[in-house]
């Protein structure tokens, strides 16, 4: 397991691009070159690194349903071809672990195909996520 690094943009943002262009996973709107720099500020705070052929981005804190530090997975991108799927839960469940969390929470933004490695891995699947963006927002302190 290793930090990103700039040495890893162009492999990251071609993954993401080939990705965009078969209407996957990123959010409509979002143009590679900003997701790189979302990537690049998760690196900056040592939350961005890349392990058996995946991008892994992640948060931790203290949910407000208890005090356990919980290891909160922000995006796992696929950037090696022969990187495997069911992989994934161990990874994210090892990476936890070494920070000293007690739990661990995923999503599946890849319409339920990751849902089936996570719940053999002992993963209880407890709801969805939604989205929506929302404009004419007047940002704080700007």
């Amino acid at each position: 397991m290793r930090r990103v690094t700039i040495n890893e943009r162009d492999l990251i943002c071609e993954r993401l691009q080939f990705i965009k262009d078969k209407g996957g996973i990123l959010p409509d709107g979002t143009d590679v070159a900003t997701a790189w720099e979302g990537i690049e500020n998760y690196a900056l705070e040592d939350r961005a690194y890349l392990h058996a052929g995946f991008l892994i981005l992640f948060d931790t804190g203290r949910p407000w349903w208890n005090n356990k530090l919980t290891f909160y997975e922000q995006f796992v991108l696929k950037v090696k071809p022969t990187a495997q799927p069911e992989l994934v839960p161990d990874i994210l469940e090892n990476m936890a672990r070494c920070l000293g969390c007690e739990a661990v929470v995923a999503g599946d933004a890849l319409a339920g195909k990751m849902t089936p490695f996570y719940e053999r891995a002992g993963w209880v699947h407890l709801g969805t996520t939604l989205t929506k963006e929302i404009t004419n927002v007047r940002r704080q302190g700007g």
